[in-house]
């Protein structure tokens, strides 16, 4: 088992409003920063392979990752073991019955997502396989602008029950901005800059707040901050209706709407009025954030939302299950002190922690608290608020900065690998804002080549057939389709420089 890699930034420099060229200039300074910042010095050591066994691909692979940290060339290896994972993708594509890559495992119903997820990872990695050149990719961002414009509304989803509307529209409009963003003829030639604008004008009519446009009979609809459910106010649930003891907002599907909306406005530009209701939406996500976030200043009376009390949170390690935890039905729930996010208010998919006094507290894990850190900065929060920065200090902590598992979750062999490859995409893409020249320091004052240690954990992963799969099964990542897609998202951040940047 290799020794898992501690570090990362602590300090931030500006504020951001509108889409992203102040992003990249405000993030970058932030480097700088952090050099100023660190003090101390151990490295700990930790669990490995996420898959529990050996994933070499060869004595190619093997030779690069022996050589010495100042002659690894990250972007030699990024290239190569994404060149695999592009040719295990692309042969499993079925052309028929629609361009598709297969019925999902275990989960039918979200093959438009898992197509779309697909898309994404091919045209986001180190070697972007572009519509115009590929009958495969082109087919498939086909299948999704068709779905977009046979909806009425602009949905692209697989349409079964409420599924996953939310999560499968943003997902494909990341995909079509993405593809219009890096094939200039492709974009000319299909026009998809209606179709962004289309299923855009959706996602932003999706968010959990007072206004109900579509018509849905049981839509979610919040009067504000202040509602009996106002702690969900300004995020995005999976689906467009209500679903038995399920949340009505998470941060998982609030990450992914507000990363395509943010990116099709940097892409294609939108009217006044579409740019004021972007605004909005970005101030009214500030509310959910805050929920989030455990940071207990920010919460509510005595530093608890009173509304988790009382109702049912979708998670198996729920401790008001009386028969599960041996604890009473109802526990009184508070937001933690780390500055790390949980799932949704309330709410954590790494489970709770009994504090003192009898009080719970939802577990910080690593992937949502970098989708919390994107989601801060795309909604307008200056990156010097308190908010920001204790989250900044949960990442930067020396035990949570590892590419070994997800932090946050109970270290057992088992658990801490739960949403691996999408922890991978998530800290990335964020690590390429905030440290885009790839040197870290941690709170120890170690220093580290994030992109080289990502590179380098991505290589030992992979499978012989080009594929990566995670040895857990949680959230469909034992799906080597899913899994790779999110690893080829990573590689696209990790190499230099990021494709994307």
């Amino acid at each position: 088992m290799n020794t898992p890699l501690q570090g990362v930034i602590r300090n931030m420099s500006t504020h951001l409003r509108s889409p992203r060229p102040a992003l990249w200039m405000a993030l970058s300074l932030l480097s700088v920063c952090a050099l100023l910042v660190a003090c101390g010095s151990d490295e700990s050591t930790g669990a490995a392979d996420a898959s529990g066994s050996d994933n070499g691909d060869g004595a190619d692979k093997a030779a690069a990752d022996k050589k010495a940290p100042d002659e690894f060339d990250g972007n030699q290896v990024a290239e190569q073991i994404a060149g695999d994972a592009v040719e295990f993708l692309l042969s499993r594509y079925h052309a028929d019955e629609g361009p598709r890559w297969g019925p999902q495992v275990d989960q039918g119903s979200f093959h438009v997502g898992l197509n779309a997820m697909v898309l994404n990872g091919l045209l986001r990695g180190p070697r972007p396989v572009l519509p115009s050149e590929n009958e495969q990719v082109e087919a498939t961002l086909a299948s999704l602008i068709e779905r977009a414009h046979d909806n009425p509304h602009g949905i692209v989803w697989s349409g079964q029950g409420d599924g996953y509307a939310v999560y499968e529209s943003a997902t494909s409009l990341r995909a079509m901005v993405e593809a219009a963003r890096q094939d200039p003829a492709w974009r000319e030639a299909t026009e998809v800059d209606e179709t962004i604008r289309r299923v855009r004008r959706y996602l932003l009519s999706a968010q959990i707040d007072e206004i109900q446009e579509l018509g849905f009979e049981d839509d979610f609809q919040i009067s504000g901050p202040d509602d009996e459910m106002g702690e969900h106010y300004g995020g995005w649930g999976y689906g467009q209706v209500r679903r038995e003891n399920r949340a009505p907002a998470n941060m998982s599907t609030t990450n992914m709407a507000m990363e395509a909306l943010y990116e099709s406005f940097e892409v294609v530009e939108g009217t006044s009025e579409e740019q004021e209701q972007f605004e909005a939406a970005q101030r009214k996500l500030q509310n959910f954030l805050r929920h989030v976030h455990n940071l207990r200043e920010y919460q509510g009376p005595e530093g608890r939302t009173v509304h988790w009390n009382d109702r049912i949170v979708e998670d198996v390690h729920d401790p008001r299950d009386a028969d599960q935890m041996g604890q009473p039905d109802e526990p009184q729930l508070m937001a933690g002190t780390d500055g790390g996010a949980m799932y949704s208010p309330g709410s954590s998919k790494a489970g709770f922690e009994q504090v003192d006094g009898g009080f719970f507290t939802p577990r910080s894990y690593g992937s949502m608290t970098y989708a919390l850190l994107r989601l801060y900065v795309m909604s307008g929060i200056s990156s010097q608020d308190p908010r920001v920065q204790a989250a900044y200090n949960w990442v930067s902590d020396a035990e949570n900065y590892t590419f070994e598992y997800n932090p946050g979750f109970e270290v057992d062999g088992s658990s801490e690998y739960q949403g691996l490859f999408y922890y991978y995409f998530t800290a990335a893409d964020t690590l390429a804002r905030l440290a885009p020249e790839g040197h870290l320091v941690d709170s120890r004052g170690e220093e580290h080549n994030w992109r080289q240690d990502l590179t380098r954990t991505l290589q030992r992963l992979q499978n012989e057939d080009g594929s990566w799969t995670n040895g857990h099964d949680r959230w469909i990542e034992q799906d080597p389709r899913l899994a790779s897609a999110y690893a080829l998202i990573a590689l696209g951040f990790s190499a230099e420089p990021p494709a994307r940047n």
